[in-house]
């Protein structure tokens, strides 16, 4: 296939994320064999998944547990196509050569020697995440992994990522992996370390010795001159030597706020963090994709643009229109949201999709929850709701013009591909979504729900008032009984407005320019 025949595949075919098997278990492969071929008979054959490490110490790569993943999905399998993710943390040795560039929390280690002591040890952590159910007392971590704003970790993962293409480029599967996505940092979604944290967890910001370094260099030069520095931040006894970066007390904390505080960020220290991290997210990102068109030709994607996530800065999603722009990245994708998404809820996306679905291929990751999932909070009651939820995810994705993927986020627990109705429905679904994505459909929404990135890098991390006000208030909009677009405030110079009734913005405060002016 050519490069825009690969694309307008990922936009009409439904793409699948399996999970292989528990390892622990004699049988496993044999049962992901069936499953896998279950999702032949449903329709969809474009597979994802992240592979096994591979970069396993300082220009290392071991990509033996690669090729078994791969040989499993794609041997003997000539219709299936498949694309990588690629996780781009580095290995520990890496960490252990480069203790300045780490990932350091709040009271963590001020000195390399004291970062190198710690890495690998249990105040490492490794995951940058938990499961949301991890409370007060806190593991006692003191270090994540890379800082992203490591020129020399973003140099020594580009290498890497060369030796990852050129492996699969020159091997077996060439025709069958049609493109690639490269991940790292939470759950591999291109998230600052500790961002999903609970408001009162210390595991959070990135106080590396690098970091540091580059964010101050950073502010200069946005600024101007230290003088200028000083003023924009208050902070008239500032130096480079003791430049201190926002705590999470000072961003996560309701103490002694006032109401418009607890809304909006008045530290501009902290909006030049958000910023910063995007930045520097972003440049690693651009990096990653140029290296995969140079050396394989074949589109690039990875996760970006979490607006739902009140800590949409910190994790360094802000950079939206250079994503949009950079001839690098050719789609993106984010979970559907996690709020209001059960049966009788309109669901949601947790990026502004329809905003990047005007000039990049989205593709929305449907992990909802079957009745048969061992998640009691999230699942389905029943296999009726578990239709409901499902197709809803295939309307809304026709309504938006996106693309998607099943995720059976927890595999073999919840075996939608071992259920003979699920795969039906499965079927069922796969048939409709190819028959009517190739299709033109002319846009009748009435109402526009309008989100601003610099505007979410002016809020704040306190979730209860963020979700009050921007959650909730997406859902009563798309239970009023019309469709709802979702827009970013930059599309507001370039589509028709005047079919728009009734336009929400909620969190639009800071649109500057001729985006202001339009908003106004």
């Amino acid at each position: 296939m050519t490069y825009d025949e690969i694309l307008q595949k990922m936009k009409t075919t439904p793409w699948n994320w399996y999970y292989v098997c528990d390892g622990n278990d004699p049988n496993s492969w044999e049962k992901y064999r069936v499953r896998r071929e279950e999702l032949d008979y449903i329709g969809s054959d474009i597979n994802t998944m992240g592979v096994p490490a591979w970069w396993v110490g300082v220009d290392t790569y071991d990509f033996s547990g690669v090729d078994k993943y791969i040989d499993a999905l794609l041997k003997d399998y000539p219709n299936r196509y498949f694309v990588p993710r690629i996780k781009m943390d580095p290995p520990l040795d890496w960490l252990k050569e480069n203790p300045e560039d780490v990932c350091v929390y709040y009271n963590g280690p001020t000195t390399a020697e004291e970062i190198k002591q710690m890495l690998g040890t249990s105040l490492h952590d490794r995951n940058g995440w938990d499961d949301g159910k991890t409370r007060n007392p806190y593991p006692d971590q003191r270090i994540a992994n890379q800082s992203f704003s490591s020129q020399k970790w973003v140099k020594d993962a580009c290498k890497a990522l060369e030796a990852f293409v050129e492996h699969i480029e020159n091997g077996p599967y060439k025709r069958q992996t049609i493109g690639y996505m490269p991940a790292f940092g939470n759950c591999g979604e291109c998230m600052w370390w500790g961002d999903w944290r609970n408001q009162g967890d210390p595991r959070k910001g990135d106080f590396g010795l690098n970091h540091k370094k580059y964010f101050y260099e950073w502010a200069i030069e946005k600024y101007g001159s230290e003088d200028a520095l000083k003023k924009a931040w208050n902070m008239p006894s500032l130096t480079k030597e003791n430049i201190p970066m926002p705590t999470p007390y000072e961003r996560w904390s309701e103490g002694g706020k006032n109401l418009r505080q607890v809304i909006l960020a008045d530290d501009q220290r902290q909006v030049d963090c958000n910023e910063f991290h995007s930045k520097v997210c972003f440049d690693a990102i651009e990096s990653f994709g140029k290296v995969i068109k140079e050396k394989s030709g074949k589109p690039a994607g990875c996760f970006y643009g979490y607006f739902q996530d009140e800590t949409v800065g910190y994790a360094g999603h802000l950079s939206i229109e250079r994503a949009l722009n950079t001839p690098y990245v050719d789609f993106y994708s984010s979970p559907k949201g996690y709020h209001y998404c059960l049966a009788g809820d309109p669901g949601s996306s947790q990026a502004p999709a329809q905003s990047f679905a005007r000039k990049k291929l989205w593709i929305e990751e449907n992990d909802c929850r079957s009745h048969l999932s061992p998640d009691v909070i999230r699942k389905s009651d029943n296999f009726d709701d578990t239709q409901t939820i499902f197709w809803r995810e295939i309307y809304r994705a026709l309504t938006f013009k996106q693309g998607f993927w099943w995720m059976d986020i927890d595999g073999i627990r919840d075996d939608w591909y071992g259920d003979k109705d699920m795969v039906e429905m499965f079927k069922a679904q796969a048939d409709f979504y190819k028959k009517h994505a190739g299709q033109s459909r002319k846009n009748i929404a009435q109402v526009l729900f309008v989100e601003d990135e610099e505007s979410c890098g002016h809020t704040t991390y306190l979730s209860g008032a963020q979700r009050s006000l921007r959650l909730k208030l997406e859902r009563e909009l798309r239970l009023c009984g019309a469709v709802v677009d979702h827009l970013r405030v930059a599309d507001m110079l370039e589509v028709d407005m005047s079919k728009y009734k009734y336009r929400v913005l909620p969190r639009v405060r800071y649109a500057q320019g001729k985006m202001g002016e339009n908003t106004r």
